[in-house]
C-alpha cells in the first residue's frame, strides 16, 4: 500500500470517525500540542473553519506524512479514542484485510451518498492514477481468470 494513499485519505477517514464535538477537541488538542511540541503552527483560522477533510490536508501539507500521523494517534490517545489508535497501528503496519474492508465501507459510504457524476468527478479531481493503481491492487480477484464485477444502474 502507497504511503501517500494511505495519508491521503487515511487522515480523513479517521477524522470522519470523529462526532462534531470530538472534532473541536481534536482542533483544540492539535493547537496545544504544536505548540508544546514546539512544531511549526498551522494558522489556527484555517483549523478553526476546516471540514474534516480539509483538516487531513492541512496536516500533510505542514508536516510531513510520519509526524502527522504521529500527531493524530497522539490526540486520539489523549482523546481516549483508543480503538481509532489501534486501527490506525493495524493498518499502517500491513494488515490488508482490515484496510480493504475498511476503504470498502468508506468507499460504499461515497457511493450511496452521491451521485455517480460527482463521485466520476471526485475521482477525476482528487485521487491520483497511482492511488488508483492501488485500489484496483487491494480489490482486485484473488483467483486467476476470475473478472470483478461491474454494476451498471439504470434509471
Amino acid at each position: 500500500m502507497a504511503a501517500s494513499f494511505f495519508s491521503d485519505f487515511g487522515l480523513m477517514w479517521y477524522l470522519e470517525e470523529l462526532k462534531k464535538e470530538e472534532f473541536r477537541k481534536f482542533k483544540e488538542h492539535l493547537k496545544q500540542m504544536t505548540l508544546q511540541l514546539e512544531l511549526k503552527q498551522i494558522p489556527w483560522t484555517e483549523v478553526k473553519k476546516a471540514s474534516r477533510e480539509e483538516l487531513a490536508n492541512l496536516l500533510i501539507k505542514h508536516y510531513e506524512e510520519q509526524q502527522a500521523w504521529n500527531i493524530t494517534l497522539r490526540i486520539f490517545q489523549k482523546m481516549d479514542r483508543k480503538d481509532l489508535c489501534m486501527k490506525v497501528m493495524r493498518e499502517r503496519t500491513g494488515y490488508t484485510k482490515t484496510y480493504q474492508a475498511h476503504a470498502k465501507q468508506k468507499f460504499s459510504r461515497l457511493w450511496s451518498s452521491k451521485s455517480v457524476t460527482e463521485i466520476h468527478l471526485y475521482f477525476e479531481e482528487e485521487v491520483k492514477q497511482e492511488e488508483c493503481d492501488h485500489l484496483d491492487r487491494l480489490f482486485a480477484p484473488k483467483e486467476a481468470g476470475k473478472q470483478p464485477r461491474t454494476v451498471i444502474i439504470q434509471g
